[in-house]
This record gives structure tokens, C-alpha cells and sequence, in this order.
């Protein structure tokens, strides 16, 4: 019934116990590594969310400027249209 190394059944419950000890231990050291690994992905997602919330916050800023300047030029581009209007200012 069992293996010729055991001949009665209580002697196998002794190596089934640790086995079943070692796997829980393994299923343990497991756990830390997927926790560890679950934390790290967090703070890694946070900086990313935090990067990318820095970056659209400086395009805003640029955008900002960029159509400040445009306005400039454009007006600037009108005056001296207008100056080169003989009878116009």
C-alpha cells in the first residue's frame, strides 16, 4: 500500500507533517516576496502618476505662453502691416 520505507501508517505522518511544514514555510517567504514586489509596484505607479501630473502642469504652462507670445507676434505683424499703409496711423 505505502512505500517499502513505511510499514505502518503513523510513520507517515511524521515526513507528511514536515513537508506540509516546509511547503507552508515556502508559501510564507512566498507571500513577502509578492507583498514586497506589490508594494514597490505602488510607489512606482505613484511616482509615475506624480511625473505625469508635473509634466501636464508644465505644458499648461507652456501652452500658456506659447499663445501669449503668438498673440504678441500677431499683433506686432499687424501694426507693421498697417505702418506700410501709406495714409494709415
Amino acid at each position: 500500500m505505502f512505500s517499502p520505507w513505511f510499514t505502518q501508517s503513523q510513520q507517515f505522518a511524521a515526513p507528511m507533517q514536515q513537508m506540509m511544514t516546509e511547503q507552508l514555510a515556502q508559501l510564507e517567504r512566498l507571500t513577502r516576496l509578492l507583498s514586497d514586489a506589490h508594494d514597490v509596484g505602488f510607489e512606482r505607479g505613484a511616482a509615475a502618476i506624480d511625473e505625469s501630473a508635473k509634466l501636464a502642469k508644465s505644458s499648461l504652462v507652456y501652452a500658456q505662453e506659447l499663445g501669449k507670445q503668438w498673440r504678441e507676434a500677431g499683433l506686432a505683424a499687424a501694426k507693421q502691416a498697417m505702418a506700410s499703409v501709406p495714409g494709415a496711423v
